[in-house]
């Protein structure tokens, strides 16, 4: 490492190990929040069209069709076997597992197992297709479509060669072109320990390395080495303990949790809730709270479509695709010719 890096590298912020801070603070009081607030302006009850159709997709396993349609915050499958096509089984973006199948009048049958995984959003498993008690089938990935938001945390594996950078106060004292994040990540745990008073930081090929706890907008904390499930824990405790800071935390610079937001104002905060947990609960804010207005963000990322006339918004739909999003954007902008008519998609101008 050079020079400034090995022996010079720096610590966190004043408190990053200390357990106690660590350990700390719970958000703003979450009251009751996030199984009771908000809803949204008109939710669009003017300006609802038909909605596009999902569209399948099917590859052929042996004879099965394995079939995929993206649904709102994730994706129903299905199996075919000749005409005959199995109930569908819904498998949100943050993953899980499923079993389907069908069987005709003659007694052959399809089945189908399989995950929905990421790195790349892709569901996995085997198909097989009986008739006459002989039995057929492989194994499956099918590359999921991903115009919702998966919210998926960064990842990097460990042993990769990457080009490391370290910070001091941001600015850059160290630099190794060659090193694995495993290198990265004990010489930012060495520099935390041996530098108080240094704000350390450190990219690996590009990418924040470790988990920052925030209070109130200021780094409080900082563990180089933790995984996401440890980044969780320390924020569900600290928004327990501390309800009178504001608890935030980056996971490899992305933030961490859900957090609900009233007329501009943060109002909950779950920390290891899933994307399908989040747009539950704004549905039910939606619904509950006409007065308010009601926004999402999950891991940094607003959630769902919302739909403004004249630079106000005027409906708010959590869960849907963005097709749906689409079409209903189209119906409104010819529907109302003496509006400005635009969309937001998770964020983004649609």
């Amino acid at each position: 490492m050079t020079t400034n890096y090995t022996s010079k590298s720096a610590f966190s912020s004043h408190q990053s190990t200390r357990k106690e801070k660590f350990m700390s603070r719970k958000p703003l009081g979450l009251l009751a929040a996030l199984i009771s607030v908000g809803v949204p302006l008109f939710s669009l009850n003017f300006a609802q069209p038909a909605m596009a159709q999902d569209k399948a997709n099917c590859i052929d396993v042996k004879g099965v069709g394995v079939c995929v349609e993206e649904k709102g915050a994730g994706y129903e499958f299905y199996a075919k076997l000749g005409p005959i096509t199995s109930q569908k089984q819904y498998i949100g973006r943050d993953g899980g597992c499923a079993t389907f199948g069908t069987v005709d009048f003659a007694g052959s049958y399809a089945q189908v197992q399989g995950c929905v995984k990421g790195s790349p959003l892709r569901f996995e498993g085997k198909a097989e297709a009986c008739a006459f008690r002989r039995c057929k089938g492989d194994n499956f990935a099918i590359n999921l479509p991903n115009s919702g938001n998966t919210a998926s945390q960064p990842t990097q594996n460990p042993n990769a060669l990457g080009k490391y950078q370290l910070f001091w106060d941001g600015v850059q004292v160290g630099m190794e072109p060659s090193w694995t994040l495993q290198q990265a990540i004990a010489n930012l745990e060495f520099n935390k320990k041996s530098y108080p008073d240094k704000k350390v930081e450190g990219l690996f090929n590009g990418q924040k390395v470790g988990y920052e706890l925030i209070w109130d907008g200021t780094r409080v904390g900082f563990e180089p080495g933790w995984t996401l499930q440890q980044a969780i824990a320390n924020l569900e405790f600290n928004k327990k303990s501390y309800p009178d800071k504001k608890v935030e935390g980056l996971f490899n610079g992305q933030k961490v949790g859900y957090e609900l937001i009233w007329d501009g104002t943060r109002v909950g905060f779950e920390p290891g809730w899933t994307l399908q947990q989040a747009i539950a609960n704004l549905e039910f804010n939606k619904k509950s709270y006409p007065d308010k207005k009601v926004e999402g963000l999950f891991n940094g990322q607003k959630v769902g479509y919302e739909l403004i006339w004249d630079g106000t918004r005027v409906g708010f739909e959590p869960g849907w695709s963005q097709e749906q999003a689409i079409a209903n954007l189209e119906f409104n902008k010819k529907s109302y010719p003496d509006k400005k008519v635009e969309g937001l998609f998770n964020g983004k101008q649609l």
